[in-house]
């Protein structure tokens, strides 16, 4: 199972400006771009700017992504990396006008420091993607059946150790996993493909 895409439903939520779709995406997304970040080199803080910044920029540019084109998170990745530039060029022109000679050192090697097609995982970025929106229907889930859900899917455990430590069969963990999985898709659509 892999999160590849993000609900159309959220995308017209954004299209909109809808605040609750916007807030479920900051809450699935901003975990991958402050792990972009990281992978730059960016310190927490600076991350932190960063991914607002991020945030920002898609609040203006939504209306340039095309939905059904390109994936949501290679879009998002783009921008993210421009803002990273940003957040570096930013430094150097500070640098530059403080002097040093450090700074022409730093502008050189520039894009050392920017996320690389060579660095993305894109089942690590899968993963970070389904617990987070498994997170978000946490609260409308049976806790036994969500337990069960996170325990096989994000955690890795076999159906068989889970289903005996809650005391029921492999058929029915699998079943309450299904529900839950059926549930996340129906409430974010297209987001688990």
């Amino acid at each position: 199972m892999s999160v590849s895409v993000t609900s159309s439903s959220l995308m017209k939520g954004l299209f909109t400006g809808k605040a609750d779709a916007w807030a479920t995406v900051v809450h699935l997304y901003q975990p991958l771009v402050l792990k972009w970040c990281h992978q730059s080199d960016l310190q927490y803080a600076d991350a932190l700017n960063v991914s607002q910044e991020v945030f920002h920029g898609v609040s203006k540019g939504i209306h340039k992504y095309q939905y059904g084109v390109f994936r949501f998170r290679n879009w998002l990745r783009g921008i993210t990396i421009n803002k990273i530039k940003d957040h570096y060029r930013t430094i150097l022109k500070t640098d530059i006008a403080k002097g040093g000679s450090n700074s022409e050192h730093k502008f050189k090697n520039l894009p050392d420091h920017i996320l690389e097609d060579s660095d993305v995982d894109e089942e690590q970025e899968s993963l970070i993607l389904l617990i987070q929106a498994l997170e978000l229907i946490k609260e409308k889930i049976n806790p036994q059946s969500w337990n069960i859900t996170w325990e096989t899917v994000v955690e890795g455990d076999s159906v068989k150790s889970v289903s005996m430590k809650y005391g029921i069969t492999a058929g029915a963990a699998y079943k309450a996993r299904g529900r839950v999985l059926s549930r996340l898709r129906t409430e974010l659509r297209d987001l688990i493909e």
